[in-house]
């Protein structure tokens, strides 16, 4: 058994998909579903259905979560479907739109550095 997929297998793999999955790199802010915030990731890709998210590192995380996506403003509830060392896949609770601008891997620094930047005193 390989420990590598082959072409082949990601192929089929990519047809077993029921939608179409976009490449973002945007900012994800993980919450309980009592709003408490619990992690901050990185979306790698997104579907209507849900979304691949990089966390910034490994931890324990509730079932369900609460999602706010920081460049694209919006806010889903989902269902963690898997989990892999420091990525989780989830599944929203209801199909969503996609945003109009998905944030591109070109925009990715800009993002990260904008919301990880510290605040400055006024």
């Amino acid at each position: 058994m390989a420990f590598f997929a082959t072409r082949e297998q990601k192929r089929r793999n990519e047809t077993r998909r029921a939608e179409t999955r976009f490449t973002t790199y945007g900012v994800v802010e993980i919450h309980d579903e009592k709003g408490v915030p619990l992690a901050t990731g990185t979306s790698r890709d997104i579907s209507k259905t849900g979304a691949l998210i990089k966390l910034e590192k490994p931890q324990a995380l509730p079932d369900v979560v609460s999602l706010w996506f920081v460049s694209e403003k919006f806010e889903r509830m989902a269902k963690i479907r898997w989990r892999k060392d420091d990525s989780i896949g989830v599944e929203f609770d209801d199909e969503i739109q996609l945003p109009s601008r998905l944030v591109s891997k070109r925009d990715r620094r800009a993002v990260v550095a904008a919301h990880f930047a510290p605040t400055q005193a006024r």
